[in-house]
């Protein structure tokens, strides 16, 4: 197959979960992260180096992020949003992270693929990327992961259009010491 094919492929692919993500729960998560004094995430796999990625947009809009489980991660606390990409929903580690999440009394928001999961009983809010009813061409959790940073990215822009922030100010908190 070309590589023009397989690009189109997943464009679809793309195009069709994407448009079953819920304007209004990302709206809300949205509204969750701007309200929100400390902001944590959560992934693994593939799935946590997205998370990563999204840690590094929210530190470019100038939110306090850290990243579950780093060295530097400081603890949570009532009140602190903890974010967590997980395809399954099932993660023991994961799940470990968000019932200990609970009890200290921070907000959950997870993106999922699952429609039914521990990580989904567990969490406040829930981005769901419909990818169940369609079976991709890609191998793996390709799809989930690319149809979850792209969403990450559009909470991002969302967020920039919100506080007002442009992407020269972005930039400016951008790593420098490279």
């Amino acid at each position: 197959m070309l590589f023009a094919d397989h690009k189109e492929r997943i464009l679809q692919e793309l195009d069709y979960v994407l448009s079953g993500v819920s304007e209004e729960t990302v709206q809300s998560v949205v509204q969750a992260i701007s309200g929100a004094s400390r902001v944590f995430v959560g992934g693994v796999g593939r799935s946590g180096l997205v998370m990563r990625c999204f840690a590094m947009r929210l530190m470019h809009l100038d939110r306090e992020v850290h990243v579950l489980g780093d060295t530097t991660t400081p603890a949570a606390a009532d009140g602190d949003l903890v974010i967590i990409g997980s395809g399954s929903g099932r993660t023991p580690s994961l799940v470990a992270r968000a019932e200990k999440a609970r009890v200290l009394g921070c907000r959950i928001v997870l993106i999922t693929g699952a429609q039914e999961s521990p990580l989904r009983r567990l969490a406040h809010q829930v981005i769901e990327v419909p990818i169940s009813d369609l079976i991709s061409h890609q191998p793996l959790g390709n799809l989930f992961e690319q149809a979850m940073l792209l969403t990450c990215e559009i909470i991002i822009m969302k967020l920039m259009d919100g506080l007002g922030i442009t992407q020269g100010e972005m930039f400016r908190r951008h790593a420098n010491i490279e």
